[in-house]
Protein backbone atom coordinates (compact mmCIF):
# COMPACT_ATOMS: atom_id res chain seq x y z
CA UNK A 1 0.00 0.00 0.00
CA UNK A 2 0.84 3.82 -0.24
CA UNK A 3 2.47 5.11 3.12
CA UNK A 4 3.26 8.68 3.77
CA UNK A 5 6.87 8.45 4.62
CA UNK A 6 9.15 12.05 6.38
CA UNK A 7 11.96 13.07 5.80
CA UNK A 8 13.42 14.81 8.51
CA UNK A 9 16.91 16.01 6.50
CA UNK A 10 14.37 18.06 4.41
CA UNK A 11 11.51 18.71 6.90
CA UNK A 12 12.05 22.75 8.04
CA UNK A 13 9.43 22.65 10.90
CA UNK A 14 6.84 25.03 9.10
CA UNK A 15 3.85 23.19 10.32
CA UNK A 16 1.87 23.28 7.33
CA UNK A 17 0.99 19.90 7.25
CA UNK A 18 -0.64 20.33 10.67
CA UNK A 19 -2.67 23.42 9.19
CA UNK A 20 -3.60 21.20 6.01
CA UNK A 21 -4.52 18.03 8.54
CA UNK A 22 -6.88 20.48 10.92
CA UNK A 23 -8.61 21.73 7.22
CA UNK A 24 -9.39 18.65 5.69
CA UNK A 25 -10.72 16.66 8.33
CA UNK A 26 -12.88 20.26 9.86
CA UNK A 27 -16.46 20.90 9.21
CA UNK A 28 -15.99 24.30 7.39
CA UNK A 29 -12.71 23.75 5.65
CA UNK A 30 -11.75 27.03 6.39
CA UNK A 31 -8.41 27.37 7.47
CA UNK A 32 -8.95 30.41 9.83
CA UNK A 33 -12.09 28.84 11.60
CA UNK A 34 -10.15 25.16 11.63
CA UNK A 35 -7.43 26.87 13.57
CA UNK A 36 -9.88 28.62 15.79
CA UNK A 37 -13.14 27.88 16.97
CA UNK A 38 -13.24 24.24 15.60
CA UNK A 39 -9.58 24.11 17.25
CA UNK A 40 -10.90 24.96 20.52
CA UNK A 41 -13.67 22.76 20.29
CA UNK A 42 -11.75 19.47 19.91
CA UNK A 43 -10.67 19.28 16.33
CA UNK A 44 -6.96 18.39 16.35
CA UNK A 45 -4.21 17.33 13.88
CA UNK A 46 -3.66 13.79 13.08
CA UNK A 47 0.14 14.45 12.01
CA UNK A 48 2.37 16.30 14.50
CA UNK A 49 6.01 17.83 14.05
CA UNK A 50 8.16 17.28 15.83
CA UNK A 51 11.70 18.98 16.83
CA UNK A 52 14.67 18.47 18.44
CA UNK A 53 18.08 20.21 18.19
CA UNK A 54 17.34 22.20 15.27
CA UNK A 55 16.07 18.83 13.36
CA UNK A 56 12.33 18.51 12.73
CA UNK A 57 9.68 15.55 11.44
CA UNK A 58 6.39 15.26 10.67
CA UNK A 59 5.08 12.09 12.20
CA UNK A 60 1.87 10.49 11.35
CA UNK A 61 0.31 6.78 11.46
CA UNK A 62 2.81 4.26 10.01
CA UNK A 63 0.23 1.84 8.57
CA UNK A 64 1.92 -1.60 10.05
CA UNK A 65 1.23 -4.48 8.42
CA UNK A 66 0.52 -5.88 11.59
CA UNK A 67 -0.22 -3.44 13.98
CA UNK A 68 -0.09 -3.64 17.51
CA UNK A 69 -2.96 -0.65 18.26
CA UNK A 70 -5.52 -3.38 16.65
CA UNK A 71 -4.68 -6.56 17.98
CA UNK A 72 -5.10 -5.02 21.63
CA UNK A 73 -8.20 -2.64 20.63
CA UNK A 74 -10.47 -5.16 22.00
CA UNK A 75 -14.00 -2.70 21.21
CA UNK A 76 -13.15 -3.38 17.56
CA UNK A 77 -12.50 0.52 16.85
CA UNK A 78 -9.93 -0.41 15.30
CA UNK A 79 -9.72 -2.80 12.25
CA UNK A 80 -7.01 -3.47 9.48
CA UNK A 81 -8.85 -3.49 5.99
CA UNK A 82 -7.00 -6.17 4.15
CA UNK A 83 -8.07 -5.17 0.74
CA UNK A 84 -6.54 -1.32 1.07
CA UNK A 85 -4.35 -1.93 3.87
CA UNK A 86 -5.52 1.23 6.21
CA UNK A 87 -5.89 1.00 9.73
CA UNK A 88 -9.69 2.23 9.88
CA UNK A 89 -11.00 3.93 13.04
CA UNK A 90 -14.46 3.32 14.17
CA UNK A 91 -15.32 6.38 16.71
CA UNK A 92 -18.50 5.02 17.39
CA UNK A 93 -16.82 1.94 18.67
CA UNK A 94 -14.16 3.42 20.98
CA UNK A 95 -14.23 3.45 24.68
CA UNK A 96 -11.37 5.48 25.48
CA UNK A 97 -9.20 2.42 26.97
CA UNK A 98 -6.27 3.92 25.33
CA UNK A 99 -4.50 0.72 24.91
CA UNK A 100 -3.85 1.62 21.12
CA UNK A 101 -2.00 4.75 22.59
CA UNK A 102 0.28 2.58 24.50
CA UNK A 103 0.83 -0.13 22.15
CA UNK A 104 1.76 2.29 18.96
CA UNK A 105 5.56 2.21 19.26
CA UNK A 106 5.50 5.17 16.81
CA UNK A 107 3.42 7.38 18.68
CA UNK A 108 0.88 8.21 16.06
CA UNK A 109 -2.28 8.24 17.97
CA UNK A 110 -3.32 10.91 20.12
CA UNK A 111 -5.81 11.12 23.21
CA UNK A 112 -8.60 14.08 22.20
CA UNK A 113 -9.51 15.17 25.25
CA UNK A 114 -12.54 16.83 24.96
CA UNK A 115 -14.13 13.53 23.79
CA UNK A 116 -12.23 11.29 25.23
CA UNK A 117 -11.67 9.89 21.64
CA UNK A 118 -8.24 9.23 19.56
CA UNK A 119 -6.88 10.82 16.46
CA UNK A 120 -5.18 9.12 13.98
CA UNK A 121 -4.03 9.91 10.52
CA UNK A 122 -7.00 8.42 7.92
CA UNK A 123 -4.43 9.40 4.78
CA UNK A 124 -7.29 12.01 4.32
CA UNK A 125 -9.61 9.08 2.23
CA UNK A 126 -12.08 10.00 -0.26
CA UNK A 127 -9.78 13.10 -1.34
CA UNK A 128 -8.44 12.76 -4.96
CA UNK A 129 -5.37 14.89 -4.63
CA UNK A 130 -4.28 12.16 -1.79
CA UNK A 131 -2.93 13.47 2.01
CA UNK A 132 -3.54 17.17 2.96
CA UNK A 133 0.01 17.19 4.32
CA UNK A 134 1.89 15.97 1.51
CA UNK A 135 0.66 18.07 -0.57
CA UNK A 136 1.19 20.88 1.06
CA UNK A 137 4.69 20.67 2.02
CA UNK A 138 6.59 22.86 0.52
CA UNK A 139 9.93 21.39 0.90
CA UNK A 140 9.19 18.20 0.27
CA UNK A 141 9.64 16.63 3.27
CA UNK A 142 6.77 13.96 3.18
CA UNK A 143 6.56 11.60 0.49
CA UNK A 144 3.49 9.44 -0.62
CA UNK A 145 4.72 6.43 -2.45
CA UNK A 146 4.24 2.64 -2.81
CA UNK A 147 6.06 0.77 0.06
CA UNK A 148 6.69 -2.09 2.57
CA UNK A 149 8.19 -1.31 6.28
CA UNK A 150 10.45 -3.05 8.33
CA UNK A 151 8.79 -6.53 9.58
CA UNK A 152 7.55 -5.70 13.29
CA UNK A 153 7.61 -9.36 13.91
CA UNK A 154 11.45 -8.78 14.60
CA UNK A 155 10.83 -7.31 18.09
CA UNK A 156 8.61 -8.23 20.40
CA UNK A 157 5.22 -7.89 20.76
CA UNK A 158 2.38 -6.46 22.55
CA UNK A 159 -0.64 -8.34 24.58
CA UNK A 160 -2.94 -6.70 26.22
CA UNK A 161 -4.37 -8.39 29.83
CA UNK A 162 -7.21 -6.43 30.01
CA UNK A 163 -11.11 -8.37 29.34
CA UNK A 164 -12.73 -5.36 27.84
CA UNK A 165 -15.17 -7.99 26.11
CA UNK A 166 -16.03 -9.58 29.14
CA UNK A 167 -16.53 -6.16 30.90
CA UNK A 168 -18.75 -5.92 28.06
CA UNK A 169 -20.21 -9.00 28.70
CA UNK A 170 -20.60 -8.08 32.41
CA UNK A 171 -22.46 -5.06 31.49
CA UNK A 172 -24.87 -6.52 29.38
CA UNK A 173 -26.15 -9.22 31.92
CA UNK A 174 -26.16 -5.80 34.21
CA UNK A 175 -28.70 -3.75 31.89
CA UNK A 176 -30.98 -6.74 31.88
CA UNK A 177 -31.00 -7.43 35.50
CA UNK A 178 -32.19 -3.71 36.06
CA UNK A 179 -34.63 -4.02 33.56
CA UNK A 180 -36.51 -6.61 35.37
CA UNK A 181 -35.44 -5.10 38.95
CA UNK A 182 -35.96 -1.74 39.02
CA UNK A 183 -35.99 -1.11 42.44
CA UNK A 184 -32.08 -1.96 43.11
CA UNK A 185 -30.26 1.26 44.05
CA UNK A 186 -26.94 -0.30 45.28
CA UNK A 187 -24.45 -2.49 43.88
CA UNK A 188 -21.38 -4.74 45.64
CA UNK A 189 -18.44 -4.93 43.07
CA UNK A 190 -16.02 -7.53 44.39
CA UNK A 191 -12.73 -7.09 43.14
CA UNK A 192 -10.37 -4.70 42.43
CA UNK A 193 -8.49 -4.81 39.17
CA UNK A 194 -8.96 -3.24 35.76
CA UNK A 195 -12.23 -5.34 35.25
CA UNK A 196 -13.90 -4.31 38.60
CA UNK A 197 -12.80 -0.71 38.45
CA UNK A 198 -14.67 -0.30 34.95
CA UNK A 199 -17.56 -2.38 35.81
CA UNK A 200 -17.87 -0.30 38.85
CA UNK A 201 -17.68 3.24 37.04
CA UNK A 202 -20.13 1.92 34.55
CA UNK A 203 -22.82 1.29 37.84
CA UNK A 204 -22.08 4.78 39.54
CA UNK A 205 -22.64 6.50 36.23
CA UNK A 206 -26.12 4.87 35.95
CA UNK A 207 -26.86 6.49 39.20
CA UNK A 208 -26.39 3.37 41.83
CA UNK A 209 -24.54 3.67 44.97
CA UNK A 210 -21.40 1.23 44.27
CA UNK A 211 -18.92 -0.16 46.80
CA UNK A 212 -15.75 -1.82 45.50
CA UNK A 213 -14.86 -4.76 47.60
CA UNK A 214 -11.14 -5.99 47.01
CA UNK A 215 -9.90 -9.11 49.18
CA UNK A 216 -5.75 -8.33 48.85
CA UNK A 217 -4.49 -5.03 50.66
CA UNK A 218 -4.76 -2.59 47.62
CA UNK A 219 -6.94 -2.18 44.65
CA UNK A 220 -5.02 -3.06 41.23
CA UNK A 221 -2.28 -5.20 42.80
CA UNK A 222 -1.51 -7.30 39.22
CA UNK A 223 -1.88 -3.99 36.99
CA UNK A 224 0.18 -1.17 38.78
CA UNK A 225 2.05 -0.46 41.40
CA UNK A 226 1.45 0.69 44.81
CA UNK A 227 1.69 3.90 44.27
CA UNK A 228 -0.58 4.21 41.41
CA UNK A 229 -3.26 2.25 43.37
CA UNK A 230 -3.16 5.00 46.19
CA UNK A 231 -3.70 7.80 43.37
CA UNK A 232 -6.51 5.49 42.00
CA UNK A 233 -7.84 4.71 45.62
CA UNK A 234 -7.88 8.36 45.88
CA UNK A 235 -9.72 8.86 43.21
CA UNK A 236 -12.61 6.32 44.05
CA UNK A 237 -13.53 8.39 46.74
CA UNK A 238 -13.02 11.55 45.39
CA UNK A 239 -16.07 10.71 43.37
CA UNK A 240 -18.12 9.22 45.87
CA UNK A 241 -17.76 5.68 45.52
CA UNK A 242 -17.14 3.15 48.33
CA UNK A 243 -14.04 1.17 49.17
CA UNK A 244 -13.30 -1.45 51.31
CA UNK A 245 -9.69 -3.65 50.98
CA UNK A 246 -7.97 -6.36 52.67
CA UNK A 247 -11.43 -8.42 53.70
CA UNK A 248 -13.12 -11.67 52.04
CA UNK A 249 -16.78 -12.21 51.26
CA UNK A 250 -17.99 -15.14 54.18
CA UNK A 251 -21.53 -14.64 52.79
CA UNK A 252 -23.76 -13.49 50.42
CA UNK A 253 -27.60 -12.65 51.95
CA UNK A 254 -30.18 -13.62 50.49
CA UNK A 255 -34.16 -12.29 51.44
CA UNK A 256 -37.07 -15.08 51.18
CA UNK A 257 -37.96 -13.80 47.89
CA UNK A 258 -34.93 -14.74 46.33
CA UNK A 259 -33.20 -10.95 45.98
CA UNK A 260 -30.00 -10.24 47.16
CA UNK A 261 -29.73 -8.21 50.19
CA UNK A 262 -25.97 -7.71 50.71
CA UNK A 263 -22.78 -9.27 51.81
CA UNK A 264 -21.29 -9.89 54.77
CA UNK A 265 -17.38 -9.85 54.89
CA UNK A 266 -14.79 -11.73 57.14
CA UNK A 267 -14.47 -9.03 59.78
CA UNK A 268 -18.19 -9.05 60.35
CA UNK A 269 -19.38 -5.92 58.18
CA UNK A 270 -21.93 -6.04 56.14
CA UNK A 271 -22.82 -3.62 53.07
CA UNK A 272 -26.45 -3.73 51.68
CA UNK A 273 -27.10 -4.25 47.54
CA UNK A 274 -29.45 -5.09 45.60
CA UNK A 275 -26.63 -6.27 42.83
CA UNK A 276 -23.47 -8.00 43.51
CA UNK A 277 -20.76 -8.59 40.99
CA UNK A 278 -18.36 -11.14 41.74
CA UNK A 279 -15.79 -13.45 40.06
CA UNK A 280 -16.04 -16.88 39.72
CA UNK A 281 -13.15 -17.66 41.29
CA UNK A 282 -14.39 -15.67 44.63
CA UNK A 283 -17.53 -17.89 44.01
CA UNK A 284 -16.33 -21.10 43.36
CA UNK A 285 -14.52 -20.40 47.08
CA UNK A 286 -18.16 -20.26 48.95
CA UNK A 287 -19.97 -23.40 49.92
CA UNK A 288 -23.33 -22.27 48.69
CA UNK A 289 -25.80 -25.59 49.67
CA UNK A 290 -24.90 -23.94 52.86
CA UNK A 291 -24.57 -19.95 52.40
CA UNK A 292 -26.63 -19.13 49.60
CA UNK A 293 -30.27 -20.50 47.77
CA UNK A 294 -30.23 -21.46 44.13
CA UNK A 295 -32.97 -18.12 43.50
CA UNK A 296 -30.08 -15.69 45.02
CA UNK A 297 -27.44 -16.89 43.14
CA UNK A 298 -29.24 -16.61 39.55
CA UNK A 299 -29.60 -12.57 40.98
CA UNK A 300 -25.59 -12.75 40.94
CA UNK A 301 -23.67 -11.15 37.89
CA UNK A 302 -20.65 -13.10 37.25
CA UNK A 303 -17.40 -12.28 36.19
CA UNK A 304 -14.88 -14.32 34.40
CA UNK A 305 -11.85 -12.07 34.42
CA UNK A 306 -8.04 -13.95 34.20
CA UNK A 307 -4.67 -12.92 36.06
CA UNK A 308 -3.40 -11.51 33.03
CA UNK A 309 -1.28 -12.74 30.19
CA UNK A 310 1.92 -13.99 30.71
CA UNK A 311 5.18 -12.97 28.18
CA UNK A 312 5.77 -15.41 25.48
CA UNK A 313 1.92 -16.45 25.14
CA UNK A 314 1.68 -15.21 22.13
CA UNK A 315 2.46 -17.78 19.04
CA UNK A 316 4.74 -16.24 16.23
CA UNK A 317 6.93 -14.18 18.63
CA UNK A 318 9.86 -14.38 20.29
CA UNK A 319 9.10 -12.22 23.78
CA UNK A 320 5.91 -10.19 24.87
CA UNK A 321 5.33 -7.33 26.70
CA UNK A 322 2.85 -7.20 29.26
CA UNK A 323 0.40 -4.10 29.00
CA UNK A 324 -2.15 -2.42 31.00
CA UNK A 325 -4.61 0.63 30.44
CA UNK A 326 -7.68 2.37 31.47
CA UNK A 327 -9.78 5.09 32.31
CA UNK A 328 -11.28 5.80 35.40
CA UNK A 329 -13.51 9.31 36.04
CA UNK A 330 -11.51 10.81 33.86
CA UNK A 331 -7.87 9.16 35.23
CA UNK A 332 -5.81 7.04 32.73
CA UNK A 333 -3.42 4.80 33.49
CA UNK A 334 -1.01 2.79 31.96
CA UNK A 335 1.79 0.16 33.12
CA UNK A 336 4.15 -1.85 30.18
CA UNK A 337 6.77 -3.98 30.79
CA UNK A 338 8.79 -4.59 34.17
CA UNK A 339 7.39 -2.18 36.49
CA UNK A 340 7.43 -4.47 39.60
CA UNK A 341 11.14 -4.66 41.31
CA UNK A 342 12.01 -5.53 44.49
CA UNK A 343 12.97 -2.96 46.92
CA UNK A 344 16.88 -2.16 46.90
CA UNK A 345 17.93 -4.32 43.80
CA UNK A 346 21.02 -3.84 41.77
CA UNK A 347 20.17 -4.52 38.70
CA UNK A 348 17.63 -2.05 38.27
CA UNK A 349 17.13 1.57 38.54
CA UNK A 350 14.35 3.49 39.09
CA UNK A 351 12.99 6.73 39.22
CA UNK A 352 9.53 8.29 40.01
CA UNK A 353 7.70 11.44 39.52
CA UNK A 354 4.79 12.33 41.13
CA UNK A 355 3.05 15.79 41.07
CA UNK A 356 0.23 15.85 44.00
CA UNK A 357 -1.80 18.97 42.65
CA UNK A 358 -1.65 17.61 39.35
CA UNK A 359 -2.21 13.83 40.07
CA UNK A 360 0.02 13.16 37.39
CA UNK A 361 2.80 9.88 38.75
CA UNK A 362 5.74 8.50 36.36
CA UNK A 363 7.67 5.26 36.96
CA UNK A 364 10.48 4.72 34.80
CA UNK A 365 12.54 0.96 35.63
CA UNK A 366 15.60 1.04 33.67
CA UNK A 367 17.93 -2.41 33.32
CA UNK A 368 21.60 -2.37 31.77
CA UNK A 369 20.85 0.95 30.48
CA UNK A 370 17.40 0.18 28.59
CA UNK A 371 14.28 1.09 29.40
CA UNK A 372 12.47 -1.92 30.67
CA UNK A 373 9.35 -0.82 31.91
CA UNK A 374 6.62 2.30 33.57
CA UNK A 375 3.74 3.15 34.98
CA UNK A 376 1.54 6.42 34.30
CA UNK A 377 -0.80 7.96 35.76
CA UNK A 378 -2.91 10.85 35.07
CA UNK A 379 -0.78 12.03 31.87
CA UNK A 380 -0.08 8.79 29.25
CA UNK A 381 -0.21 11.01 26.39
CA UNK A 382 3.60 10.10 25.26
CA UNK A 383 3.15 6.48 26.39
CA UNK A 384 3.51 4.76 22.64
CA UNK A 385 7.03 6.88 22.68
CA UNK A 386 8.11 4.98 26.12
CA UNK A 387 6.81 1.90 25.21
CA UNK A 388 8.78 2.01 21.88
CA UNK A 389 11.67 2.13 24.03
CA UNK A 390 11.66 -0.82 25.76
CA UNK A 391 10.12 -2.71 22.06
CA UNK A 392 12.85 -2.05 20.14
CA UNK A 393 15.57 -2.05 23.24
CA UNK A 394 17.25 0.94 22.36
CA UNK A 395 20.46 1.30 24.59
CA UNK A 396 20.19 4.98 26.62
CA UNK A 397 22.95 6.89 26.80
CA UNK A 398 22.90 9.33 29.85
CA UNK A 399 21.23 12.43 27.68
CA UNK A 400 18.62 10.38 26.54
CA UNK A 401 18.02 8.54 29.78
CA UNK A 402 17.41 12.03 31.48
CA UNK A 403 15.07 13.42 29.07
CA UNK A 404 12.99 9.80 29.49
CA UNK A 405 13.12 10.80 33.27
CA UNK A 406 11.74 14.29 32.70
CA UNK A 407 9.02 12.33 30.75
CA UNK A 408 9.86 14.24 27.38
CA UNK A 409 10.19 11.45 24.99
CA UNK A 410 10.06 11.73 21.70
CA UNK A 411 11.03 9.51 18.09
CA UNK A 412 14.32 12.28 17.10
CA UNK A 413 15.51 10.10 20.61
CA UNK A 414 15.65 7.00 18.76
CA UNK A 415 19.37 5.87 17.75
CA UNK A 416 19.73 7.40 13.73
CA UNK A 417 19.89 3.91 12.47
CA UNK A 418 16.39 3.27 13.99
CA UNK A 419 14.73 6.08 12.24
CA UNK A 420 15.65 5.43 9.38
CA UNK A 421 14.63 1.62 9.16
CA UNK A 422 11.64 2.01 10.52
CA UNK A 423 10.33 5.52 9.02
CA UNK A 424 12.03 5.36 5.79
CA UNK A 425 12.58 1.77 4.89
Amino acid sequence: MKRVYPDKEYCIGCKLCELACLTVHSKTKDLILAYTEERIAGLVSSIQVVEKNGTCVALSCRYCDEPACVAVCAAGALSKNRDSGVVEYNPEKCVGCWSCIVSCSYGAIQRNKLTNKIIKCDLCSGRDEGPACVQVCPNRALKFYESHPASVELYSSISSNIEREEINNVLNDIHELLKISKDIKRAVVIGGDVGGLKISESLFNLGLEVAIVEEGERILSRSFDQKASDIMSRRIEEVGLRLKCDVSVDEIIGGKDGSVRGVLFSDKSFLEAGLIVIDDNVLSNLDFTRKIGAEVRARLIVSHFTQGNEIGDMPGYPENILMNSFIFCGMPMASVGEFFVPDNNPGYDVHSFYDEIKQVYRKLVFKESRLAGYVLVGDIDLAGIFTSFIKFKCKLDAETKNKLCEGSPDILMWPEELFIKEWNP
